[in-house]
Order: C-alpha cells, then sequence, then structure tokens
C-alpha cells in the first residue's frame, strides 16, 4: 500500500539496454477489520454504543448480545467503564459467524487476567463450529506440569477429536501477568499454511497447520469457547477493543498509519497498540489564577474527550509558552511579582472536574467547586509528557506527577543535584517507598525549553525517558508494578511522603498523557503536535 514506483528497461535480443522508464501509483489500503466492538463506555459512548459493531458496511451488523457480564469503572482507562467476564457463565455473542475459518483472518483485542487459568484453557475469542470451534484465541494448559500460555489454536475438521494445532507463547503465565493488559492476536495464514500468535505486538509463536481449511460457520463469541457441541471455557478477566480481520496482520496494524508517513498513501489511522491520549492541555484557553477559585478564572482546559481541567492555585500565571505564538503555564511560588507583589503562593494544577459554583457572596462574585480526579492509571502502561523551562536551579523540580495519598506514583523532574532530567514510578503508596527511576545522559538547561516524556511500558517491565524526542535512559530491571495512584495529575508539584514538595519554578507548556506506553516514533512525534 502507499506510493509505489516500478523502475522498468528493455533489453533487445542482442543485450542492448534501452532507457529507463518508470511509473508512480498509489496502492489503497489494505481492507479495515470486518467487525470491532469497543466494549468500554467512555465519555459520549453508553453501554449499547459499546457493544455495537463499528464497522457494519464491511461485515454485516454484528452487535454483541450480553449474558451475566458486568461492568466495572476505571479498570483500563480512569473515567471509563469495562467489560467484566466471571470465568463461569459470562460472554458476549455475535449474532453469527464474523470471520471465514477456510481463509485467512485474524482476531485481537485487549485483554486482562483476574485470575491465572490452571485447571483449564480460558478462551477470549472463538467461533463456533457443529461439534468443534473453527478457532480459539485465549490460554492453553501446555506441558507437565501444565501452566498457562497464551495461545492461538484451530482443529483440523468439526470433529472435537480432531488434531489441535497451536501456537503458544514459550514462557508461562505467571501471577505478574494477573491484573495486567496485554494485547493478543491470532493469525491464521493459508498462502503460508501458518497459525501466528502476538503478545503485544510481537510475533511470539508460529505453528505449520497441515491438514483441509474447513469453514466454522457458528457464532463469533467473546469470553468462552466451543467444544464438543457447547459452551465452555469461560474467561475470567476483562476484554476490550476487539478486533477481527479477513486477513493476515501486518505491522501497521499494531502501530498504525500517519498521513504524512512515506508510504501511508495519504491514509491516517491508529494502529491496535496505539496508547489513548487521556489528558491535553495546552494553556491557550487557560486563564491565570488572582483569586482561588474565582468562576470562570483559575484553569486551563482539557483538549480531550475526557473534559478534565487543571484547576489552578493562586498567583498561577499564564505567558508565552514554548512557541512564541501560543501560551505556558508559569509558576514561581510568588504572587505576581510582575506587579510588584511580594506575597509567598504555591503554586501548581491539578486536573479536576467542575462540580458546580457557590452562590454569590457579599461582593456578588461566585467561585467554582472542584471535584479532583486521576488521569492515569499508573499501575498500567502510561506515558507522560511536557514542554518544560526550569528557571534556576535549586532544589528538585516536579514538572508533572500523578499523586496518591502518600506519594506520587509517576513523575517527570529536574534534579540540580546531577543537573539531569529524571522520570520514576514508586513501588506503594506509603510515606517511604521504594522507587524506580532513570536519568537524562543530557545536561538540563534553565531557560531553554526542553520536551520531556517518560513511558512506563508494563509489558516489557521498563521505564524510558526521552529529551527533545531521542531515547536517553531506559530501565528494564524494575522489580515491581508501579502503585496504582488515585490522586489528581498534578502539574508542578509531586508528592513525598504525604507532602506536597517540588515545586516547580518556570515555565510548562503542551502536557499530554497517554494510557499506553508510546513508542519512539510517537514519543518524537510529539515535538510537532
Amino acid at each position: 500500500m502507499g506510493s509505489n514506483t516500478f523502475w522498468a528497461r528493455a533489453v533487445d535480443a542482442n543485450g542492448n539496454l534501452g532507457d529507463i522508464g518508470s511509473v508512480t501509483f498509489t496502492a489503497p489500503s489494505l481492507s479495515p477489520p470486518v467487525a470491532r466492538w469497543g466494549l468500554e463506555q467512555l465519555p459520549g459512548i453508553d453501554e449499547t454504543a459499546a457493544l455495537a459493531d463499528q464497522q457494519p458496511a464491511l461485515g454485516g451488523q454484528t452487535d454483541l448480545s450480553t449474558s451475566n457480564v458486568s461492568w466495572v469503572d476505571d479498570v483500563r482507562l480512569v473515567g471509563s467503564r469495562s467489560v467484566e467476564l466471571d470465568g463461569e457463565s459470562s460472554g458476549l455473542a455475535a449474532p453469527g459467524s464474523v470471520v471465514d475459518t477456510a481463509n485467512s483472518f485474524s482476531v485481537a483485542g485487549w485483554v486482562r487476567l483476574a485470575s491465572l487459568p490452571t485447571t483449564y484453557d480460558a478462551v477470549i475469542a472463538s467461533q463456533a463450529g457443529v461439534d468443534a470451534a473453527g478457532f480459539h484465541l485465549g490460554t492453553q494448559l501446555v506441558g507437565s506440569p501444565s501452566t498457562p500460555r497464551w495461545s492461538f489454536l484451530m482443529k483440523d475438521s468439526d470433529a472435537q477429536s480432531s488434531a489441535t494445532h497451536a501456537a503458544y507463547s514459550s514462557s508461562a503465565l505467571t501471577s505478574a501477568d494477573v491484573g495486567r493488559w496485554t494485547h493478543i492476536a491470532g493469525v491464521y495464514d493459508t498462502a503460508a499454511g501458518m497459525l501466528r500468535l502476538y503478545v503485544d505486538g510481537v510475533l511470539t509463536a508460529e505453528v505449520q497447520r497441515s491438514g483441509t481449511s474447513w469453514s466454522a460457520t457458528g457464532v463469533f463469541a467473546i469470553g468462552r469457547g466451543w467444544s464438543s457441541g457447547a459452551p465452555g471455557n469461560w474467561f475470567h478477566g476483562n476484554v476490550a477493543d476487539v478486533h477481527a480481520y479477513g486477513r493476515v496482520l501486518v505491522p501497521h496494524d499494531f502501530t498504525g498509519l500517519r498521513a504524512e508517513d512515506p508510504t501511508s498513501g495519504g491514509f491516517q489511522e491508529p494502529g491496535m497498540l496505539t496508547p489513548m491520549r487521556v489528558g491535553g492541555w495546552n494553556f491557550e484557553m487557560a486563564v491565570p489564577c488572582y483569586l482561588a477559585d474565582l468562576r470562570d478564572t483559575c484553569q486551563a482546559p482539557d483538549t480531550t474527550i475526557w473534559g478534565r481541567s487543571l484547576a489552578l492555585t493562586r498567583g498561577a500565571s499564564i505567558g508565552v509558552g514554548h512557541t512564541a505564538a501560543g501560551s505556558g503555564l508559569w509558576l514561581d511560588d510568588r504572587y505576581f511579582p510582575e506587579d510588584g507583589h511580594t506575597e509567598s503562593t504555591t503554586e501548581y494544577g491539578r486536573s479536576a472536574v467542575m462540580v458546580g459554583f457557590t452562590e454569590p457572596d457579599g461582593d456578588g462574585l461566585e467561585f467554582t467547586q472542584w471535584e479532583d480526579e486521576p488521569v492515569l492509571r499508573t499501575d498500567q502502561s502510561f506515558t507522560m509528557s511536557a514542554w518544560v523551562m526550569p528557571d534556576g536551579s535549586d532544589g528538585v523540580r516536579a514538572a508533572v506527577s500523578q499523586r496518591g495519598q502518600h506519594s506520587s506514583g509517576g513523575w517527570l523532574t529536574f534534579d540540580p543535584t546531577v543537573g539531569r532530567w529524571q522520570f520514576g514510578v514508586s513501588d506503594e503508596d506509603v510515606a517511604v517507598t521504594p522507587t524506580a527511576s532513570v536519568t537524562s545522559t543530557s545536561a538540563a538547561e534553565t531557560g531553554v525549553w526542553t520536551h520531556l516524556a517518560g513511558v512506563y511500558d508494563a509489558g516489557r517491565n521498563q521505564i524510558r525517558l526521552y529529551v527533545n524526542g531521542e531515547l536517553e535512559a531506559v530501565t528494564d530491571d524494575i522489580t515491581f508494578t508501579p502503585m496504582a495512584s488515585t490522586g489528581p495529575l498534578l502539574v508542578g508539584r509531586a508528592l513525598r511522603q504525604g507532602h506536597l514538595a517540588e515545586p516547580w519554578n518556570g515555565g510548562i507548556d503542551d502536557v499530554a498523557v497517554f494510557q499506553g506506553a508510546l513508542t519512539d516514533t510517537e514519543v518524537h512525534r510529539l515535538l510537532g503536535s
């Protein structure tokens, strides 16, 4: 797909070469999924929309019906509700078949184990035949003693007793995999005669499938399998954003395409692994804070669908941002010294939503009532980024963090003791907690706008720090899962041992946070976004 050039040169019978000719053409984008179900209630998306097929024009209207499922809050994205399956009788089903199992197809989705399946194979998705399933995507018990592994399997025929071919992960699932969101994809490639399994976008296993392909024409189901003519192998946990394709997967199905990419052909679409931006504040419509919480002041609106403002404290000002034509947040813990004031203040922003306004006081003034809200699941993969310009180098300065009750779960800071940028995560939400952090190789400069991005990648057990779009530090030896910080996102502060600390002094602009681990390329693209 994308822009292609075909070059040709003629050769006559005597071996003489003619002129080189060429033609450039644009191949169309590969076909999108034949069905896709979000299975999450995001802002503006209710339960009916979450169960609806988002691709009805391609594979028909295959909205899902539910059986004994529940919806739980904030399990993948803060502010959303996700499907939960009980591992006993709950599942979702399309009105019929979705993929043709006799030809190439792929099925993929995000899953979260609620328990380790040690006594039976747990199935994420399947399509029923009469006796056997056309495929099972989920977990499989392997070896002796048997251990659960991610698996994609198919039978040789519609008889449950027929041979099974399975691609399964080489490493067994452990308790560390419970509670962590993982992307699983199974691919059947008829041309190559192969079954393939992808885990978090990485080809983990492939196996040759012999025998004649057959078509399972029964119901496509999520959360259960099909064997011996009956449903079973129930999945215990959560499932989200399930895709079904009538073809094999290619790399950009996972990573996505941007219109400006040379091979995109002008198409732009996110990949299945593309993190979701769950908060963004560019301060273009921000209002400084002269009187704390005065209505229509002291706030920076969110530019995403989530609508979580940054509530600013008294003294926070708005000035020139990292571009001369833009605005940025400026903090100095002094009450507008440019106006001649000498009062000390405590300046930062926190993520919150407006829940109302007070009645006018004696001066006729109304004040905003804020309710703090977290933005990130810091115990899952996440990315936080911002343009920053520190003013001075006295003391550790926190640009962005998300607080808990006693500690911040993740943070981007400037540490003058080493003259470097840092990104880190905390183990537990207690006063004194183990942490893991990485430090930039380049020196931090005061008075200069710099772009920072910190990534926690749960699938790789890794944290990464980027400076001006370049990867500068990485560690993959974290010995803990970071804490789930339940407090608001802080801009200009961090929480240490129960106290707000590390006050930022200088400018902060274009704060963006993502649920998911941005790749090197995606971080670099933030510089121009």
